[in-house]
């Protein structure tokens, strides 16, 4: 078995027809480092350039929804739709009937553009009062942590929910 194929890739010094030794690893090396430094930048992407240069936003707000009745499924109910726009449950209290939702950073934007965002979603439901009082904090950049995006996120989980539970 040949074996010079291989021990030309490791660097080692290989016979040439001439009968002289030559390393192919010096013809090699400045394309490697080629090779290697593209492959870094792709992997990695760009996020960590621009994220520094970003302006980083903050936004938390709160509104109530009133419901026509006493429910006993308002928790489910804010886990189904929360579940449908996106978010997952952080942690839920039954005794205290309240619920956290979470929509995570997406790792994969982070990396390769350096947008990042985050948001958290809280709702308690008092049910002497029939009343859901909800809860929105939002962070990130490229817009995705200010008023506006905030305020469209609690709108949107809002509307929802009332149509899923029915209010006034």
């Amino acid at each position: 078995m040949d074996l010079g194929f291989f021990r030309s890739l490791s660097g080692s010094p290989v016979d040439t027809p001439g009968g002289q030794q030559e390393s192919r690893r010096r013809g090699r090396q400045p394309f490697l480092l080629i090779i290697l430094a593209l492959a870094v930048i792709v992997s990695s992407g760009c996020g960590g350039l621009v994220m520094p240069f970003t302006k980083t936003e903050s936004y938390a707000s709160s509104d109530s929804l009133v419901l026509k009745q006493q429910r006993s499924d308002v928790l489910e109910a804010v886990s189904e739709v929360g579940k449908a726009m996106g978010f997952s449950v952080s942690s839920l209290d039954r005794a205290r009937k309240s619920i956290s939702l979470e929509i995570p950073t997406t790792t994969g934007s982070a990396v390769l553009i350096g947008k990042w965002n985050q948001a958290t979603l809280t709702a308690l439901y008092d049910e002497d009062a029939r009343t859901i009082d909800l809860k929105v904090s939002v962070i990130g950049n490229f817009g995705a942590g200010g008023q506006d995006s905030g305020e469209k996120l609690l709108a949107d989980f809002k509307q929802r929910l009332a149509g899923r539970l029915g209010s006034r």
